[in-house]
């Protein structure tokens, strides 16, 4: 089997797996993970609010490119 292949299949397995997972069930642990990390932030805090307020203002914003080539 040439690289190719193993390349298409690696990509089928981890589609299969990503296709198993739930992705509610993802973010509620990722969320949880990081409330364990940052304390701080409190347990009200609504991490997915949090995501999608700083995904909206970023995408918003032109990009700098003397900053950020």
């Amino acid at each position: 089997m040439d690289m190719r292949e193993i390349g298409r299949a690696n990509g089928r397995k981890a589609a299969e797996a990503a296709r198993k997972r739930d992705l509610a069930e993802v973010m509620e642990r990722e969320f949880r993970m990081n409330l364990e990390l940052f304390p701080s932030l409190g347990a009200g805090h609504d991490m997915g609010a949090g995501v999608l307020a700083y995904a909206k203002q970023r995408l918003a914003c032109t990009p700098d490119y003397s900053k950020f080539p």
